[in-house]
């Protein structure tokens, strides 16, 4: 009997300790515990495999990211999508969690790879980029438009929110209500009616949306976006997904792991489906239309990670 408490509470009180990986063309430090229970609802504290297969993304589109505000969701304690943008130049990048002790540690992981010291809330980070981006962390529950308009006042005031990450978040049926409605309230955020009603449609211009080894065609670039990215398992809810997204008026573009990641990489995650879901506005207005297309210059020739 002794056994099985000691080894419950080895899974149920994490044991935290700062980490260094290599994916591709970057050094990401993060803080996170080597173990995670979805019985107590303990997963934020880990970092799980997707996440690194999300930077390789981001590495070969970094215009989704350069010089525009950032919103993750369920960054966890290792904020991957918020660190790897903002390496990537991104002008904010609002990490969030629902757990109090999760955002405290996040924000340890922020100012790991921080290149000045906290500002009010906020960290002022920047390490490939030629400028330096504002990292931040706050708690935040998917659905609760009160606090995020908070958290997006005190952090982006009158500018707009152009992508909303998250990396295995799509996981929990309960959750995916909230889960959309937060991400389209934040782009929606400083949205007037007049631009939400302005139509765009990507697909009829642009049928091919995604070059070779998984670039992005640069229309995509001038929209505000929803990005996913999840390890496709048993139980998850894509109907759901499918269904919610839908009631949004939101178009989806998925992109399997093999189009963007090297097969060496790949080797090491036997048997396992990654995807990248991109949901987009199709009557939202471009955010710019006069970017060069800099991905495919920008894209790293070979992305290996430790």
């Amino acid at each position: 009997m002794a056994l099985e408490e000691s080894n419950l509470s080895f899974l149920f009180t994490p044991k935290y300790k700062e980490n260094t990986v290599t994916v591709g063309s970057m050094d990401i430090h993060y803080v996170a515990s080597e173990a995670s229970s979805t019985d107590f609802d303990e997963t934020g504290q880990i970092l799980w495999r997707v996440s690194k297969l999300f930077v390789l993304f981001l590495q070969k589109n970094p215009q989704l990211v350069r010089n525009r505000n950032i919103l993750e969701l369920g960054s966890g304690t290792t904020a991957f999508g918020g660190i790897a943008s903002l390496q990537l130049g991104a002008k904010a990048a609002i990490c969030t969690d629902y757990q109090p002790h999760i955002v405290d540690i996040c924000k340890q992981s922020l100012l790991l790879n921080k290149f000045h010291g906290l500002i009010n809330n906020s960290l002022q980070v920047g390490l490939l980029s030629d400028t330096l981006g504002k990292g931040s962390s706050y708690c935040h529950k998917w659905g609760d438009k009160e606090s995020l308009m908070e958290i997006l006042r005190e952090e982006i005031d009158h500018e707009k929110i152009q992508l909303v990450v998250g990396c295995d978040v799509c996981v929990w049926e309960d959750s995916l209500p909230g889960l959309f409605s937060t991400a389209v309230e934040a782009l929606s955020y400083n949205t007037s009616a007049a631009e939400e009603r302005k139509s765009h449609s990507l697909k009829q211009t642009h049928p091919q949306l995604v070059h070779s080894s998984g670039i992005l065609h640069p229309s995509l670039y001038q929209h505000p976006l929803i990005i996913f990215a999840f390890e496709r398992r048993a139980l998850r809810p894509e109907k759901k997904m499918e269904a919610i997204a839908g009631s949004y008026g939101l178009e989806r573009l998925r992109i399997s792991a093999p189009e963007f990641v090297e097969p060496e990489i790949l080797e090491q995650y036997p048997l396992a489906e990654f995807f990248i879901d991109i949901y987009y506005l199709p009557s939202a207005e471009p955010i710019s239309t006069d970017e060069p297309n800099e991905a495919a210059e920008s894209s790293t020739s070979s992305s290996h990670e430790s």
